[in-house]
């Protein structure tokens, strides 16, 4: 007696395996997509916009003091009034550092917000 149903071959069985796994993962790489931010858009005023900035720095025994290009000039005037400020905070706090200090200098407010 036959009940009705065909056995299937191995290589068909693979097969319809395979192709379940892919029309999963389709599935999942769609429902990814309907959820797409939009970062490849090159406009808009609320799009937030970083800058890279290309850091420099001048080293001393120490302290550093790093800026990037454009605040050169600022980054000179701090540099040569460190030790000076460092010695008034120094005496006020009555503690002495024993490591090296890093100083950032930022040209304007929202570079340093950024």
């Amino acid at each position: 007696m036959q009940t009705g149903t065909k056995r299937r071959t191995p290589f068909q069985s693979l097969l319809r395996k395979t192709a379940a796994v892919l029309v999963f993962l389709c599935l999942c790489l769609t429902s990814h997509a309907q959820f797409y931010n939009g970062s490849q858009l090159t406009f808009g005023k609320n799009r937030v916009q970083h800058q890279n900035f290309n850091w420099q720095y001048l080293r001393a025994e120490q302290y550093d003091v790093y800026y990037y290009p454009t605040g050169r000039a600022l980054a000179q005037y701090v540099f040569y009034k460190t030790p000076e400020i460092m010695e008034e905070i120094e005496k006020l706090l009555n503690y002495t550092s024993k490591k090296k200090l890093q100083i950032i200098v930022y040209n304007t407010q929202p570079d340093f917000r950024e």
